[in-house]
């Protein structure tokens, strides 16, 4: 593993003081990066599948799902994984739910009325962490446009919403300055987890080390103002703004937020937290609260930041046809091949629709089977039926009698043996 950065050690010791950054460094260094789970809250597993994965668990204090595991197991060769029974999520980017449980509280979500006029925008959400996270706080009728700007991870983003099985989601793949055009003032949340320079990711990806620079630090923070200025007529006034990273210094975090604050019009809102967490508040350099800090040495996860601000003002949400604008960057739930419809995957993955079709439950290694798309043997009706592990969907099959026809998607099919 390469060294760290001089130039980060520089600056965190300037930013931190000495003997803090030394800790820092140390973790980083040091141990091990932790492995925590969320669990899907529509997707319970039973008894013996949650001893089997929680056994020894840990639960991460700021997420009511999160769980450190006491090791890495085979997340590729569990059929309940590929079933969005749960998802492997870095803890501290789990902190996105304090900031739900403060607009939550704000908004006032309590009744039926109010709940769905909660819109909520995930501008930069690939690969879904996040986005499968605000899909199980949100109400469960409020809109969730989940966006990727690189086609490459957005087809990545909508596998993971799709097995995460919820309705009203868009997936889109388009640009923050999109949303300002075709719906200006629709969203009244809107959760940016911005590029960055990556120093959260040190421990567990050796790489960003040298990809990081003092330069490149600059350049990110330049693009994350570049991208929350895009983006913001698309955020109401009154709305909300999470914004975050996964980077340790100023530039990208307290100073963008200041930005954020002085430019566009808006104002910090501090969150609930528990001292036991570890999270160090960030301050702005005359001392105003800017966001909250995930540091290694101090709370269990990795280098993440977050601030929740308020915009400006106090307008009503634009019309809910805005939402009909942007439908040309998503997805769509069929495909049409000839006269006949086929059912995509997302019909099977979300527990409602896939309760249309007639079902087969599959012992694991013919679950494992299906996931590598071979062709099987099943009893079941002939046409379309949703395969399921331990009774979750995996997804169609088209059974045709002597054999059924595997329509797991392609690219999704794992290569382990």
């Amino acid at each position: 593993m390469s060294a760290l950065p001089q130039d980060f050690i520089t600056s965190m010791q300037q930013q931190l003081g000495d003997h803090e950054a030394a800790q820092l460094c140390c973790a980083l260094e040091g141990s091990e990066p932790p492995v925590s789970v969320r669990l899907n809250p529509r997707k319970s597993l039973s008894a013996a599948d949650a001893q089997s994965l929680l056994d020894g668990a840990e639960r991460v204090g700021w997420c009511a799902g999160g769980y450190y595991l006491p090791q890495r197991p085979q997340f590729t060769l569990d059929p309940l994984f590929h079933a969005g029974c749960y998802y492997v999520q870095e803890a501290s980017s789990m902190f996105v739910e304090q900031a739900w449980r403060t607009v939550e509280a704000r908004l006032g979500t309590g009744d039926a009325a109010s709940a769905s006029e909660v819109r909520c925008l995930d501008l930069c959400a690939a690969p879904g962490g996040k986005s499968t996270l605000w899909r199980s706080l949100l109400p469960e009728k409020s809109p969730l446009v989940v966006n990727e700007p690189d086609r490459k991870r957005a087809e990545v983003l909508n596998e993971n919403m799709q097995k995460w099985g919820y309705g009203h989601v868009m997936v889109c793949n388009a640009y923050p300055a999109d949303f300002a055009a075709y719906a200006s003032g629709y969203f009244n949340v809107v959760a940016a987890d911005v590029p960055c320079s990556g120093e959260g990711m040190f421990r567990k990806d050796p790489a960003s080390r040298d990809e990081w620079s003092l330069a490149k630090v600059a350049e990110c923070a330049a693009l994350q103002r570049s991208i929350i200025g895009d983006v913001w007529p698309a955020l109401c006034p009154g709305g909300f703004l999470v914004y975050s990273t996964c980077t340790f210094n100023r530039h990208e975090d307290e100073d963008n937020v200041a930005w954020i604050c002085r430019e566009l019009g808006a104002r910090v809102v501090p969150l609930s937290v528990e001292k036991e967490w570890g999270v160090v508040e960030g301050r702005t350099a005359d001392g105003d609260l800017a966001g909250y800090h995930f540091f290694p040495h101090r709370a269990k996860g990795e280098g993440f930041f977050l601030c929740l601000l308020q915009k400006d003002g106090n307008a009503p949400l634009a019309a809910r046809h805005h939402l009909e604008h942007i439908r040309h960057f998503a997805w769509d739930a069929y495909v049409q091949k000839g006269p006949k419809q086929v059912p995509q995957h997302v019909l099977a993955m979300n527990p409602d629709r896939a309760a249309e079709f007639p079902k087969c439950d599959l012992p694991r290694d013919v679950a494992l089977a299906y996931l590598r798309r071979e062709a099987l043997s099943i009893d079941a009706p002939r046409g379309y039926v949703v395969v399921t592990y331990h009774g979750h969907p995996l997804g169609f099959v088209n059974n045709i009698g002597p054999r059924a026809n595997n329509l797991y998607p392609q690219e999704w099919r794992i290569r382990h043996l």
